[in-house]
């Protein structure tokens, strides 16, 4: 029954994923971003991963680059696997955390209720598929599960599970820099667990202290740091890691979870079951402080946080003794209804921007076969940064190489190169009445025709965001406010994308047309 009734929740947003085309973000630039553009090749999986280790610099994630490479290799363009493999991750995490609540003693009823709070949180394991926040999550729990079998004394590490346990730690650093404020604690706790095993820390010390220097590569992602607005970003960050509801009933739930640590935290402090929870809480808190840091704040920071406190969590709720079920069956049955408004509006959101990215895509290469050139504008506040390199990469490797375009295609930056002088067709956000304003005279004469691709038919995917906003506005009595992951697509009715075709230079000026173009699911997708 538990199973049908999550399914019906999941099952719609597994489906979605699967028919779900690629985006602007990092789908066509992660090499860029992880190894500055090295081929990604079986040969090149070393050179590439030690790239990323020793020479990063924005960024510091060798793991994640090793991932990105092989699931390129294996995957290529089809990235519903990816998703497949995504979801397979975040069911793998859940497991994990299940497994070790378990370890902990805690029944069927707390681990359900863990299980409900972890799949239906707001911060999407598998929505934004390029994002390792999820992966370090996994990791953290496999570094925590290893931890509880020899109860935080690392002298009892045999052999072998002393060498993984040290192979998943640069693993975890490797996947993002949060990782780093995760395995500093660790080796703390690990130290104060057990003073006497400090000679089996010294590996884990000089990881860190590497990885110290490493970071420093990108301490220009820190620039022009407050402390004010520091502790701004943390607010807003702790505040993302709980979902809206009724009457602010999940606040209050907060609240007396968090004083239910304190409480179970003291009466087991001589118990490794409590140095655990304050290990979870204490540890949680230093990495949202680290990932916030940089003037960012984003749903998808908090995946490790939400995972490593659910440890807590569980605890929690067994600590209720017979009231366990009762609270255990309403988290189960009510926070999915709870959070589903927010799940499905951020997923229809992503699902109507791929949609219609890629049909202007396919509409650029149809006028690319007509023998228009292929330009973008270049001008701010139009199509620029990692979208103007996602387009431009696409149509000059991916297209061709993964889905069968015609062949490499230059695309003109005008702002750059000028106007092209033959037939061409232009990709933008701009609507026609900014876009003319730009070069009113040079622009307007040589305008033939405007396609406008707008949000149309998104199947069930639709018709469910739909009914479960629906119920929001019945159970919170609150507008279409949701949280949107950082760099998400945000719903809306009008045209995103443009695509305007131009006569060639010195043409007989004429009138030109406006099409607008639905853009939702395939035929026969779900």
């Amino acid at each position: 029954m538990l199973a049908l009734y999550f399914g019906w929740f999941l099952a719609p947003l597994f489906l979605a994923s699967m028919a779900r085309g690629f985006g602007w973000w990092d789908y066509f630039t992660l090499d860029i971003t992880l190894h500055y553009g090295r081929p990604v090749t079986w040969g090149n999986l070393l050179a590439n991963y030690l790239q990323g280790l020793f020479s990063g610099g924005y960024v510091v994630r060798p793991t994640w680059a090793l991932l990105s490479d092989l699931q390129t290799l294996l995957f290529g363009g089809e990235f519903w696997q990816w998703y497949v493999l995504k979801w397979a991750g975040e069911a793998a995490a859940i497991a994990l955390a299940a497994g070790i609540l378990k370890r902990l003693g805690c029944g069927w009823a707390s681990r359900a209720a863990v299980v409900a709070l972890l799949a239906f949180h707001h911060a999407s394991f598998t929505l934004m598929l390029h994002d390792p926040d999820g992966w370090l999550a996994l990791g953290m729990l496999l570094q925590v599960r290893m931890v509880l079998e020899v109860e935080g004394d690392a002298a009892k590490f045999g052999r072998a599970s002393y060498i993984l346990f040290l192979a998943l730690m640069p693993a975890t650093l490797g996947l993002k820099e949060t990782g780093f404020a995760f395995n500093g604690a660790l080796a703390g706790f690990l130290l104060l667990w057990n003073p006497k095993a400090w000679r089996r820390l010294i590996p884990m010390a000089g990881l860190l202290v590497f990885w110290t220097w490493r970071l420093g590569s990108a301490l220009d992602r820190t620039a022009g740091f407050s402390l004010g607005e520091w502790m701004g970003r943390f607010g807003r960050q702790v505040n993302l890691l709980v979902p809206r509801s009724p009457l602010h009933v999940l606040d209050g739930a907060a609240i007396l979870l968090v004083a239910g640590w304190v409480i179970l935290a003291w009466r087991w402090r001589g118990e490794f079951r409590g140095r655990l929870m304050v290990f979870s809480v204490v540890t949680s808190l230093g990495m949202l402080l680290f990932t916030t840091v940089p003037n960012l704040v984003a749903l998808r920071y908090g995946i490790p946080v939400v995972y490593l406190l659910s440890i807590p969590a569980g605890l929690a709720v067994e600590a209720l003794g017979r009231r366990r079920e009762w609270v255990a069956g309403a988290i189960v049955v009510l926070y999915p209804l709870f959070t589903a408004g927010s799940l499905y509006a951020q997923e229809l959101a992503y699902q109507k921007e791929f949609s219609e990215f890629v049909t202007s895509l396919n509409a650029m290469e149809a006028k690319a076969k007509l023998d228009h050139e292929l330009a973008i504008t270049g001008y701010s506040g139009d199509i620029s940064g990692e979208v103007r390199t996602t387009v431009t990469r696409f149509f000059k490797y991916y297209g061709y190489k993964w889905y069968g375009y015609g062949g490499p295609r230059d695309v003109r930056v005008i702002a750059e190169r000028g106007l092209p002088q033959r037939r061409f067709a232009l990709l933008s956000f701009l609507k026609p009445i900014l876009l003319l304003q730009e070069r009113t005279g040079r622009l307007r004469n040589r305008l033939e025709r405007v396609e406008a691709f707008a949000p149309g038919d998104m199947g069930s995917l639709g018709r469910l965001a739909e009914s479960y906003k629906s119920l929001d506005r019945l159970l919170m009595r609150r507008g279409e406010q949701y949280w949107y992951d950082y760099g998400g697509a945000m719903p809306s009715t009008e045209p995103l994308l443009y695509v305007y075709t131009f006569r060639e230079e010195g043409g007989v000026p004429g009138h030109w047309t406006t099409e607008y173009i639905p853009c939702g699911r395939l035929p026969g997708a779900f």
